[in-house]
């Protein structure tokens, strides 16, 4: 139980860190989101708690492997050892078989192209509902990018301006623009995750460009 508690209090502990970090869509800002904006939210959200739970089950290990190599022999601490260790093994065993099975279904229904040969005339693919098709923004909330990120969706249509212009107009989000990660302060662009001024993905060009504010 206690371990459990623990998981519990670091997901809480992030929350904050979650809603800041390009976990939640662009939509948010105006509460106009679509359901692939919940689909691909759900995918990120387990991607996250995937991290937690394989940090702590590294922690978990160590700690297990540390009190089995100092149990001198005593059979109570090689059988507690044993337990944190076996645990911790079906702890992570079921973490990553559930993000496996919500991965595969989310890619499924989200971005997995010829999952299903439906060719009724005039119809949508529902498999490229989330990732294109004549309207690639059919299903998407306003402020997500589109036409490889140089627009934006609003009411349901690929506009002009990247989803970081449209983010910049929305209130609380003033500040935030196209630039090198550099610039707002971090050492690479991975760190964009955690970040708390940076959302990645709203903004054209390689992988340097990032929609943020300096601090």
């Amino acid at each position: 139980m206690k371990y459990i508690f623990l998981t519990i209090t670091l997901i809480l502990l992030g929350l904050p860190v979650m809603a800041q970090a390009a976990i939640l869509p662009p939509c948010t800002a105006t509460g106009n989101c679509g359901v692939c904006d919940m689909m691909f939210t759900i995918n990120a959200i387990m991607r996250w708690i995937t991290f937690v739970a394989g940090s702590l089950a590294l922690l978990l290990f160590v700690w297990g492997g540390v009190m089995f190599l100092t149990s001198a022999g005593r059979s109570e601490k090689i059988t507690k050892a044993k337990d944190i260790l076996k645990n911790t093994l079906i702890g992570a065993v079921l973490v990553f078989v559930a993000w496996t099975f919500v991965n595969l279904v989310i890619t499924s229904i989200a971005g997995k192209q010829e999952v299903l040969l439906y060719t009724e005339p005039q119809a949508e693919k529902w498999y490229n509902l989330c990732v294109g098709g004549s309207n690639e923004c059919v299903g998407k909330g306003d402020g997500y990018p589109c036409n490889e990120r140089n627009g934006h969706c609003e009411g349901g249509q690929c506009e002009s301006g990247s989803a970081c212009e449209w983010l910049n107009d929305q209130p609380g989000y003033e500040q935030y623009a196209c630039r090198n990660f550099t610039d707002c302060g971090l050492k690479s662009y991975e760190e964009c995750d955690t970040a708390s001024n940076c959302i990645k993905n709203l903004c054209p060009g390689g992988a340097e460009e990032v929609c943020c504010f300096p601090k």
